[in-house]
């Protein structure tokens, strides 16, 4: 609908200074979908107003809303208020710059579809999380994520909340989570209590891919070491010669698309528990022809992350 963002200014013009942004946005929604542009109805007035419960109240009790699309509006509003506070813990947040902002309508559509009909009240927190991050930044989440989010069950989505800490990746590689049918993976995951139907059930919810086998050889000195990191610590295996015939295989369900942008909204620590225990089992395995190190995340105020090879906190943590 070409008026969406019209009407978006239109009604945060008229709100005022202290009415939140995304209810306003849902707002416009509302109007966009129920009233037709047609600024001159009261529904409308109440809903430049902040009033957004009361308009839809009034298009109830005329008829002109069903009963599915009153749940669905209820829902949207909660969740748009959840969505507020979330977009308020935003850094460098500024108060007008939501009018610099174009949004998709067709996206909202589907969102809105979809989220109308969560009650949960964890699953109405995780979409308000998506919703916010779409505020702050149009574009960020994918329609085929609203689909995954839609078919994603409440027992689904606190096991991905889980299991994320457990998430690593390679130099430029996808995050993913260590195969449990790596001898070296499987002891330090089920400690933590995870075992393959845990890893299953994910991949039937389209949050990781099935698992997918990498080969890496150390063929010439050109080639950088093995790593594996968590944002805080990384694991680095450096062979200590030149042999095709050293090889790692290393097995692991990467997180799909839609896993990715989820779980960034979701804001877990990393378990550096895991991370130390998975480093003790490569070392143990691969100790005759790998050196193996842990390095800790430099804090040097860039958004890449560095790593301080200058100390080895796996030697550290064992003596």
């Amino acid at each position: 609908m070409d008026n969406f963002n019209n009407l978006i200014d239109i009604i945060r013009g008229s709100l005022p200074i202290i009415q939140p942004g995304i209810s306003a946005l849902v707002g416009s929604f509302v109007t966009s979908m129920f009233l037709r542009g047609n600024t001159r109805r009261a529904e409308f007035e109440k809903i430049k107003v902040g009033k957004v419960g009361e308009a839809i109240d009034d298009l109830r009790n005329r008829g002109e809303l069903t009963l599915t699309e009153l749940v669905k509006c209820k829902n949207l509003i909660e969740i748009a208020k959840l969505a507020d506070v979330e977009y308020s813990k935003y850094k460098n947040v500024q108060e007008n710059e939501c009018h610099t902002k174009e949004f998709c309508f067709d996206w909202f559509v589907r969102f809105f579809e979809a989220a109308g009909n969560v009650n949960d009240d964890d699953m109405q927190q995780l979409w308000a999380k998506v919703l916010a991050g779409e505020f702050d930044s149009p574009g960020s989440f994918t329609l085929r994520t609203i689909d995954v989010l839609y078919n994603l069950t409440r027992n689904e989505a606190k096991l991905f909340e889980q299991i994320a800490p457990f998430v690593v990746t390679t130099l430029g590689g996808r995050p993913f989570i260590t195969d449990m049918l790596n001898d070296f993976a499987l002891p330090a995951l089920r400690k933590f209590g995870f075992d393959t139907r845990e890893i299953l059930l994910l991949q039937d919810s389209n949050l990781l891919t099935e698992s997918r086998y990498h080969e890496y050889l150390k063929e010439d000195e050109r080639e950088l070491p093995l790593t594996i990191e968590n944002g805080e610590y990384q694991i680095c295996m450096e062979a200590k010669r030149i042999d095709k015939s050293l090889t790692i295989i290393m097995g692991r369900c990467e997180l799909t698309n839609a896993g990715q942008q989820i779980m960034r909204i979701m804001r877990v620590k990393p378990n550096n528990d895991y991370l130390f225990m998975l480093a003790k089992n490569i070392k143990e395995k691969f100790s005759s022809d790998y050196y193996v190190s842990v390095f800790k995340a430099e804090d040097d105020g860039n958004d890449d992350v560095s790593y301080n090879e200058n100390e080895d906190m796996l030697s550290i943590q064992n003596h």
